[in-house]
Parts: structure tokens; C-alpha cells; sequence
């Protein structure tokens, strides 16, 4: 409803959110916008902005040759995936779909309620001995929590760890 100092009413605000929200923008180009040109260097900041971008496009190639690797190892271990469809949950745990890059069906959030009281516990069968290389996956997201207790049980002992779900994780998943 409209308030007494209100610049503009309530119905034309909105009439203006419609319009700028159906906005779509236009990429630059000579006829949309401006034309990208890149500006002339003095030469000795050209050798360097040269350095830069060789040493840049050298460090692109070795990473997505050692992601290639990296793949490879992953492949040839032996891996199990536990999804939270599977885990034994204690409290009241929310289905939902609505970040994508999930595993399975979708995944679990707590809806941000009773705190240090839920639990999700993962239990796999028929482990060789060995060591493990225990990962999750997640969706990050600013709304995420930044301090998720971990903890991992093995015949030696108990380890927490945390885990700050509004970071990306490091290999994508």
C-alpha cells in the first residue's frame, strides 16, 4: 500500500519492477553499446603484459592436464558413494532439489533449525582395510552454513573436521 512519503506509488513501483526485470540487455557491440578495443602499451609494459598471458595460458595447460590425471586416478580407485537417501537421519531433515549438482534424487537440508541437535550418519559395509579418502559432496551457497561439524569414526578413533558449505568445493562436487 502507498505510505505518505512514498516517491512513487505502490502500483507504479511495480509496474517498473515488471519492465526492468523482462529487461534484457544487449552485448556490447557498435550498435548496442561500446566496441572492446585494447589499448596500445608502451613497450616495456607490452613485454611484460605479453609475460603475463604466456605464463597464464602455460599455467591453464598444466592444470587441465593434471585435472586429466586427476580424473584418471579417480577412476581407477576402488569407490564407494554413500548418498543421504541411504544415511540413518536423526531430527527433522528437509527433501529439496532447488540447488542443482546434487547426487541421486536430490539432497537434505536442516532448515536452519535446532542447531547441533541433527544428525546424518553414514554407515558403509564391507570395508577392505585400508585407507580411505573420505569426500562429500554439496552445493555452496551464501545461505549454506559455515561451520558443519564432520565426524569421521575409524578403528583408530574419532576426527572432526569442518566444513564451510558457502565455499566452493575444490574439485566441483
Amino acid at each position: 500500500h502507498d505510505h505518505k512519503f512514498d516517491p512513487i506509488p505502490a502500483s507504479d513501483y511495480y509496474a517498473l519492477a515488471g519492465i526492468f526485470r523482462s529487461t534484457k540487455m544487449l552485448t556490447p557491440g557498435n550498435v548496442s553499446g561500446w566496441t572492446k578495443r585494447p589499448l596500445p602499451l608502451p613497450t616495456p609494459e607490452k613485454m611484460k603484459y605479453d609475460a603475463y598471458h604466456q605464463t597464464l595460458a602455460s599455467l591453464d595447460s598444466q592444470i587441465k592436464s593434471k585435472q586429466g590425471e586427476l580424473k584418471l586416478l579417480r577412476e581407477n580407485l576402488n569407490t564407494i558413494t554413500l548418498d543421504d537417501s541411504s544415511a540413518t537421519l536423526i531430527g527433522d531433515w528437509k527433501e529439496s532439489t532447488f540447488y542443482k549438482d546434487y547426487i541421486g534424487k536430490g539432497y537434505i537440508h536442516d532448515q536452519h533449525t535446532a542447531k547441533g541437535k541433527k544428525l546424518v550418519k553414514f554407515s558403509p559395509r564391507k570395508l577392505k582395510s585400508g585407507r580411505y579418502d573420505v569426500q562429500l559432496a554439496y552445493n555452496s551457497a551464501e545461505s549454506r552454513a559455515s561451520r558443519v561439524p564432520i565426524t569421521i569414526k575409524t578403528p583408530k578413533g574419532e576426527q572432526t573436521v569442518y566444513l564451510n558449505q558457502r565455499l566452493q568445493p575444490t574439485d566441483g562436487a
